[in-house]
C-alpha cells in the first residue's frame, strides 16, 4: 500500500461520520463531486471499497469500518487540538474591563481572578476604580465589560445585575476594649455614644448604613471617617473604635473571640454583592466563566 495523503483520510472520515456526501462537502467547504473523487482516490490506493450506497446514504462496508474507528481517534484529537489552538489565539487579543469600589474589588475579585488566570493566563484585563454611578455609566457606553457593586442602582433596562453573594453587616468591636458591652442590646443612639469608625460619605456602605440609621431616627457621628474598609477594619481590630463590618471577612477573628457583633433593638437587612454587565453580552461564554469564578462555582 502506497503513502496516501492525509486529505484523502479526513474526507473518508467526514463522509463515514455525516453517511451522507453532501453534509460531509458542506463541512469541509468543497465540492460534492471533489468528496466523490478523494473516495473513489482512497478506495484506490488502499485497495478496498470503503462504502456502499443505500437509499438512507452512505454506509461502511466491514473495511470501511475497520479504517473509521482507528481515523476516529487521532482527527478528532487533531480537531481538538486546533480548537484550543484557536482559543488561545483569541484570549492572546482578548481584553476583559472590570470595574468596583475599593471594598468588593479586595474582597471579590482577588482569589477568583487568580483561579481564573490559571486557565486563561493569556486575557488581559483593565481593572477601573471609581463610584459605583460611574462605573455603571461606563457599561452602559461600552467601556466596561462588567462591574462589581454593592447596592442596585436603577440605570437602564439594558443593564443585567446578577448576585454573587450575600453581606452581613454588623457593627463589630475588639472584645479586649469593648467585651463589658457583650451581652448589652443596644439602640442606634446608644451607638451614637460610643466612638464609631465608618467608611466616608461617598461609600456605598456609608450610605447603606446612613439609610438604617435615619429609620432609626439617628444621624451618626463618627469618631473616625475613613477611605476603605480596610483600615475600618484595622481601627476595630486595634480597638478604636466600633465600626460597621461584614462579618463574612471577619469569621476568623469572631471565632477566637478577638471581635464580637454588638447586639442590637433594630434589624440590619443583609446586602448582596452583584455583578452588573452588558444585556448583550449576557450569551459571552467567557464572561459568564468569569462570573461563576466570582460566584465561587468554578
Amino acid at each position: 500500500m502506497e503513502n496516501v495523503n492525509f486529505e484523502l483520510y479526513k474526507v473518508f472520515y467526514y463522509v463515514a461520520k455525516n453517511k451522507n456526501l453532501t453534509r460531509a462537502a458542506e463541512e469541509l467547504f468543497i465540492s460534492q463531486p471533489a468528496i466523490t473523487q478523494s473516495i473513489k482516490k482512497l478506495e484506490e490506493q488502499i485497495g478496498y471499497t470503503l462504502f456502499y450506497r443505500t437509499k438512507h446514504g452512505m454506509n461502511l462496508t466491514k473495511e470501511g469500518e475497520i479504517l473509521f474507528n482507528y481515523l476516529k481517534v487521532p482527527i478528532e484529537c487533531l480537531q481538538k487540538g486546533k480548537s484550543k489552538i484557536e482559543e488561545l489565539f483569541e484570549e492572546k487579543n482578548m481584553i476583559l474591563r472590570l470595574g468596583g469600589g475599593t471594598t468588593v474589588l479586595q474582597h471579590n475579585l482577588l482569589d477568583p481572578l487568580q483561579k481564573f488566570r490559571t486557565n486563561h493566563a493569556q486575557i488581559q484585563f483593565i481593572i477601573k476604580h471609581d463610584i459605583t454611578k460611574k462605573l455603571l455609566e461606563m457599561l452602559v457606553n461600552d467601556q466596561l465589560d462588567l462591574v462589581i457593586l454593592t447596592s442596585l442602582i436603577p440605570t437602564t433596562e439594558e443593564i443585567l445585575f446578577i448576585p454573587i453573594e450575600e453581606m452581613h453587616d454588623r457593627f463589630v468591636a475588639s472584645v479586649k476594649e469593648f467585651g463589658d458591652y457583650q451581652e448589652k442590646i443596644f439602640s442606634m443612639k446608644d451607638i451614637n455614644t460610643l466612638p464609631i469608625v465608618l467608611q466616608e460619605n461617598s461609600s456605598s456602605t456609608r450610605s447603606f448604613l446612613d439609610g438604617i440609621a435615619t429609620n432609626e431616627r439617628t444621624v451618626l457621628s463618627a469618631t473616625y471617617e475613613l477611605v476603605s474598609y480596610g483600615l475600618v477594619l484595622e481601627f476595630v481590630k486595634a480597638g478604636l473604635g466600633v465600626g460597621f463590618i461584614n462579618t463574612n471577612r471577619i469569621t476568623k477573628e469572631l471565632k477566637s473571640n478577638k471581635l464580637f457583633e454588638l447586639k442590637t433593638d433594630f434589624k440590619i437587612p443583609n446586602r448582596h454583592v452583584y455583578v452588573a454587565i452588558h444585556k448583550k453580552n449576557s450569551n459571552n461564554k467567557l464572561l459568564q466563566e468569569f462570573i461563576r469564578y466570582l460566584k465561587k462555582e468554578s
